[in-house]
C-alpha cells in the first residue's frame, strides 16, 4: 500500500494518474456516443435503449456515474497538483519571455476544460434532469408510454443554440 502512496505523491504517478482518467473519460464519451447514435435508427429503438438504461441498468448505470465523476475531479486535481509543482519548481520568471514550443491545444487547455465543464452541466440539467428545458418536451411520452427521449433530442436540437 505504502507504494500507491508514493507513486500518488510522484510526479509521475500524478501524470499516470491524469492518464487513465482521461482514458476513463473517452471511454465514457464513446459509450455514450454508442449509445446516442441510436437515435439514427428510429424512435422506438432510441426510447428502448432509453428505457434499458433507466431499468434493468439503472445500477450499472450509477456505478458508471461514480466513477466518471470521481475520474474527473482527479483529472481536475491531478492538472491542478501538477501545475502548482511545475510552478514550484521556478518560482522566478525567466528574464525575457519567449515563445515556447508548445500547440495551441496546450496552451489552451484550461479552458477548454472550462468550456467542456459548462457543456457537461448544461447537457446534465438539459436530458437528464429536465431542469432546462427549452423545447417544452422534456416530460412527454411516447406511444408506449415510456418517456419520449428521442422526440426531446430530436425537439431540443431543432433550437440554435441547443445544437
Amino acid at each position: 500500500m505504502r507504494w500507491l502512496v508514493e507513486l500518488y505523491r510522484s510526479t509521475i504517478g500524478k501524470k499516470i494518474i491524469m492518464a487513465v482518467t482521461g482514458l476513463i473519460g473517452i471511454a465514457f464519451v464513446f459509450l455514450h456516443m454508442v449509445g446516442n447514435l441510436q437515435a439514427f435508427i428510429g424512435q422506438n429503438k432510441f426510447d428502448a435503449y432509453a428505457a434499458l438504461l433507466a431499468g434493468p441498468l439503472i445500477e450499472l448505470l450509477w456505478v458508471a456515474r461514480a466513477v466518471l465523476i470521481v475520474a474527473v475531479l482527479l483529472h481536475v486535481l491531478m492538472a491542478w497538483q501538477l501545475t502548482q509543482r511545475a510552478h514550484a519548481a521556478r518560482p522566478v520568471d525567466y528574464r525575457k519571455r519567449e515563445a515556447q514550443v508548445s500547440t495551441l491545444s496546450s496552451r489552451t487547455m484550461r479552458w477548454g476544460g472550462v468550456l467542456l465543464l459548462v457543456f457537461i452541466v448544461f447537457h446534465i440539467l438539459h436530458f437528464t434532469l429536465g431542469a432546462i428545458d427549452p423545447a417544452g418536451v422534456f416530460h412527454n411520452t411516447d406511444a408506449l408510454g415510456r418517456p419520449d427521449i428521442y422526440g426531446n433530442v430530436v425537439a431540443s436540437f431543432r433550437i440554435w443554440w441547443v445544437s
